[in-house]
């Protein structure tokens, strides 16, 4: 549900369960509003119907009444559904979703910050360091706009081949979300967070860069300035009958407004859903149809730009390079795509370019196969992807494309998912594969 205005595939799954289900919106007596999906086929699996049975359709991020409307009607035309009841199941929903009794606790801001000032002046000599291009402009730090910032000057030092320029921002981002924790929980959480961080970059250090980064953070050692064990701590919501939370922060604070817009968000989404039910039935089905032909056309026109992107470059001019070193490991023909699901590498002269670290443990098991170790690069140890056994018999590399820069014809780019890759990625053939790899077997 959480996912019920992204594309494909939900809402198309969506789609199909608008055959079994029926939308049903209510309004609590606080205009609080939650939307149940009642069930019609009574075989419907349970698995997935107790998943979608309750959940907020809230605002979609829109903050006027307008917006609001065109986010409820949105969900409506996803699921092709319709708003069928409204205060009819307040006392369902009060009884089987209590709201819990919001309190605030309001603390002093701190006098002073030893740790936060400390942490800010060692991001400032990482700036001094990387000398940050004189056309960036980096914000405030301790910010989700820096963290958006430096996310940028990474990808941005990746793409220009600028290592240090790539490292300093990865290092930077750390930093601030140790900020961000140091202003809203604890002062040795901050800590933490940094210290684990750094575990694992002991391990990947191959130039001037990282000594620097790694010998900043061990030689300004900021535990050191960590004055208070105990500072803010975050709410927990508990749904449970005649609960009560309380928001601990401080006066005129991010939590504090944050808590005050989730109120305001809650008013506005009852007030969309009043607006929605107030249109006559021909307005609404009008509205609905216009969503569904646009979504449509929308859809087919990205899977076109899509197949365009991927048509533009043929996959073996196409090279993977390592995210962290630079390292050129693998080219777009080596890749595959087993069961539509996982992207292997089918070249054997790979293993040379990786180690396998531990064994991979999941919480469900899967037919066609299973995880092995995971998989790093032996040059800087930055973690690739992990093993999968195929069948039983393939034992490949299967590697996510967000730990990995792409060098194109067109230049160096990064991507977060294989599918927006510049190249066609072919199916995966295991008789291809057992042929290629094991040709005793055909003698």
């Amino acid at each position: 549900c959480k996912k019920k205005k992204k594309k494909f595939p939900p809402n198309f799954f969506f789609a199909y369960l608008s055959r079994t289900l029926t939308l049903i919106f209510i309004l609590d007596e606080n205009n609080q509003s939650e939307y149940k999906m009642q069930f019609l086929n009574e075989d419907f699996p349970s698995s997935i119907s107790k998943h979608l049975e309750w959940t907020s359709p809230g605002t979609g991020g829109a903050k006027t009444l307008d917006k609001a409307v065109e986010h409820v009607l949105q969900i409506c035309a996803n699921l092709d559904s319709a708003i069928v009841s409204t205060k009819k199941y307040a006392p369902e929903l009060k009884e089987r979703v209590p709201r819990p009794k919001r309190f605030f606790d309001i603390v002093e801001q701190r006098a002073k910050d030893p740790f936060g000032d400390h942490l800010k002046w060692m991001m400032n000599l990482i700036h001094d360091y990387m000398d940050l291009p004189p056309d960036f402009r980096l914000r405030e730090c301790g910010t989700q706009e820096y963290e958006a910032d430096v996310v940028i000057l990474e990808q941005r030092g990746v793409q220009e081949n600028n290592r240090l320029l790539a490292q300093c921002a990865l290092h930077l981002r750390q930093y601030n979300d140790a900020l961000l924790i140091n202003d809203t929980l604890r002062m040795v959480d901050a800590y933490r967070s940094l210290k684990e961080f750094y575990i694992t970059k002991r391990t990947m250090t191959i130039d001037g860069t990282d000594f620097f980064l790694l010998g900043l953070f061990e030689g300004e050692n900021p535990q050191i300035f960590i004055t208070c064990p105990d500072m803010l701590t975050p709410c927990f919501r508990d749904f449970t009958k005649d609960s009560r939370y309380s928001v601990v922060a401080q006066a005129g604070g991010r939590e504090v407004r944050r808590e005050h817009m989730n109120e305001y968000l809650e008013d506005l989404t009852g007030k969309a859903i009043d607006s929605v039910q107030s249109l006559s039935h021909r307005e609404f089905r009008a509205k609905i149809t216009e969503l569904q032909e646009k979504a449509f056309f929308c859809s087919k026109l990205e899977q076109r730009h899509q197949a365009d992107r991927r048509s533009r470059n043929t996959a073996a001019s196409i090279q993977l390079l390592c995210r962290n070193c630079f390292t050129p490991v693998a080219s777009g023909s080596d890749i595959k795509l087993v069961d539509n699901v996982q992207y292997v590498n089918i070249n054997p002269d790979f293993k040379r370019h990786y180690k396998v670290g531990e064994q991979v443990i999941l919480d469900r098991s899967f037919e066609d196969w299973e995880p092995g170790c995971r998989l790093r690069c032996k040059i800087c140890n930055k973690e690739w992807g992990f093993e999968i056994k195929y069948k039983k018999s393939a034992l490949m590399p299967n590697l996510a494309i967000k730990n990995f820069a792409l060098e194109t014809p067109d230049g160096r780019r990064t991507v977060k998912k294989w599918k927006d890759v510049p190249f066609t990625v072919e199916d995966f053939s295991i008789e291809e594969y057992i042929e290629e790899n094991f040709p005793d077997l055909f003698n």
